[in-house]
Parts: structure tokens; sequence; C-alpha cells
């Protein structure tokens, strides 16, 4: 009786696989359960998707391998050359293996993050990687883990640029996949003119120039007393940065239960070296010296998209104006509840930051509602 039911739910478990690569644009999964080596893919084509579908199959053999020989992974790749005249797409892969007991309760494709910054000028996308995936999950139960022995995994291929509308101009970006508190490869991908584009040195020049200019950025969220929040000075529970190396390191409040005076403080440290442009052309009467453009990206255990918090982080460093290739160190401490674009929906949030080339975080903030605590 009980291997019957382990039969039935194995074919559960690859009937919804099937269907879950049925309804994407482009992809394909497999599973291996046990040491059977299963391999189900399909690929659904729409127009205009050669570049996709291309793509897709140059990973296919390694992803499965990974699968087969239960390699965990969650990584992106790509062209890391784009010329903006010639192309009209900016293709990724984006692969995830796992334990299928994992896969099985994991909405991958509703919950996945794509992100995207600028290096020239920290500017931040994020947005579902995937089209909304209909339908649910089947409902897990402990008497399935025996079935789902193995390992299973999705492979799709995405327009980076369909999903997040980024700029279609030359520049150097990083991507990452965010899914929960796991994240993916960070991705370097330069967008240029192709080798017949024609490039005036003196426009060139211009563009470069304009990217030297301080910006000047207004502190934000704007800091109050030196005890309360927000605040941009080391305090007793700042994060330690590592003794070597650039770095932003976060730390937050674990668990918070929500009412009406309920607090969210996220505190971080940071150590980074800066582009001229956000270096002040002179300090601020408290001693800033430079606003660095920190975006917070905060993904959730069960909602669908990312909230994008843009951070204007002052730094109280000597640094001299104009000057490349220094580093700077800072601190900030926020009460995330009482930022406006902060969700209070009731579940876990995970909370990673964004500066240039650097990532830090995730730190893990659970919002649990009173009603669910006893009386």
């Amino acid at each position: 009786m009980v291997h019957s039911k382990v039969g039935i739910y194995r074919a559960w478990i690859m009937l919804t696989a099937l269907i879950t690569v049925c309804a994407c644009s482009i992809g394909a999964q497999a599973t291996s359960i046990g040491k059977t080596k299963t391999s189900r893919e399909v690929v659904n084509m729409s127009k205009d998707s050669a570049e996709l579908k291309e793509l897709l199959e140059s990973y296919k053999s390694d992803f499965n391998d990974n699968v087969f020989d239960g390699r965990e992974c969650f990584n992106i790749a790509g062209e890391t050359d784009i010329d903006v005249n010639a192309r009209k797409t900016a293709p990724l892969v984006v692969m995830w293996v796992a334990k299928l007991s994992e896969i099985v309760q994991t909405p991958f494709k509703n919950l996945t993050t794509l992100t995207a910054i600028r290096l020239e000028d920290s500017k931040v996308w994020s947005n579902p990687a995937f089209e909304i995936r209909k339908g649910s999950l089947p409902k897990f139960k402990p008497e399935m883990e025996t079935a789902l022995e193995g390992h299973s995994g999705v492979l799709e291929a995405i327009d980076a640029r369909d999903r997040l509308g980024i700029e279609w101009r030359s520049g150097h970006y990083i991507f990452t996949a965010l899914l929960r508190d796991q994240y993916s490869n960070r991705l370097a991908v330069e967008f240029k003119q192709g080798a017949g584009a024609w490039v005036d040195p003196e426009v060139e020049s211009f563009i470069n120039e304009h990217y030297r200019k301080p910006v000047d950025r207004t502190v934000w969220p704007p800091a109050v007393t030196e005890d309360l929040l927000p605040g941009y000075r080391e305090r007793s529970d700042s994060p330690n940065l590592p003794e070597e190396g650039n770095a932003i390191v976060l730390a937050c409040d674990r668990v918070i239960t929500m009412h009406q005076s309920a607090n969210g403080k996220l505190i971080g440290s940071f150590r980074l070296p800066i582009r001229v442009r956000d270096i002040l052309s002179k300090p601020t009467d408290d001693g800033a010296t430079a606003v660095l453009p920190i975006t917070l990206i905060i993904t959730g255990s069960d909602s669908r998209g990312a909230t994008k918090i843009p951070l204007a982080v002052p730094v109280y460093d000597r640094l001299i104006s104009g000057n490349e290739n220094q580093i700077a160190t800072g601190h900030f401490a926020l009460d995330l509840l009482s930022l406006p674009m902060m969700p209070d929906e009731i579940q876990t949030y995970f909370i990673y930051a964004f500066y240039g080339e650097y990532m830090g975080g995730p730190v893990v903030m659970g919002l649990v509602s009173p009603d669910s605590l006893p009386r």
C-alpha cells in the first residue's frame, strides 16, 4: 500500500513538472528520482525567440548533468558583450537545480526576481524574472518525503531587456537572480556600440566628463538625532566589516510582531570604492564628504516581485573631490517599517543591498501577526 502511494506521488510530481515547463515561453526541466535518470524537456517557442532557443540549447547538456549528478546550483549565464545597434534582446539563461522535495515546495517561476545594476551610475532595475505562472503547486505532505528522492531542476531562457526594461545604450551592467534567501552568480555584461558604429570622440569625452561631475545628493531618509533612526554614524550594534576587502554587511531584527508602533531595524556597515560623482562638491555642515546611492532590494517568502528602496547614505571619511580610486567606510541604521515603500504583508522578507559591483545580504526579517500569538 505504501509503495502504491509512492508511485502516485511520483507521477503527480512529474506531471506537475511537465505542466510547469509547458506554461513557459521557452524552457526545459529534468528530474532525477533516486538513481533513475529521467529527462523531460518541452520547448514551446514564441515568435522572435530564436536567440533564446539557441542560448537554451547550449546549456541543456550541463543542466542535465547537474540534475542527474545531484549538483545543486542557482546560476545565470549569457553573452558578456552585447551590440546595442545589432541586437534587440539581452538573452539570459536561468538554471536552478535542487532537491526534488525543495523543487515541489518552491514556486520558482513566481518568486524569482531578476535585478540589474549599471555600474556607471549605480542605477538598479528589478522585476519578476518570468511571466506569471497560473495554477498552484501540489500541497506538500510529510509522507511524500520518501517519494521525493533525488534532484530536479528548471532551465529557462529569458530576455533581460524585456523583463527589466533597461535602457538600450552603452554601459556596464551586473545581473543577479534572487529567490528568497538564495541568489545566483553575478553576471557582468557590457552593452556597447558595434564595430561598425560611428563613435564621436568628443561626444564620448562629454559623456564621460558628465559622469565625473558631483551629483550632490540629499541624504535619504534624513537623519534624526544620534540615538534615533535613521542614523548614519557607527553604533554599538553596527555589524563588523571583514578585516580586508570591500563589502556591504547587513543585520536586522529577525522577527517582529506587527502592531501600530512596531519597528523593523536594519543596520549596515560598508567599505566601498566610490565613484567620483558620489563625492560631494563640498562637505556638508555635519561633515559628510560623499553620499552613496545604496539600493535595497527586498523579496518576500510568498509574494511575487521585489520592493526597491533607494537610499542616499552619507560618508564622513576624509575624501578629495574629483579623485579616483578612493575607499569610503560608512554606516546606516533604519526603521524599515517606517518607510512608505516597505510592504507590511505578514510573511518573511529577504533584504539585499547593492552599490556598484557589490552586494550585501540577504538578511532575514519575519513579520508576525499578533493574532497568531497565544493570548
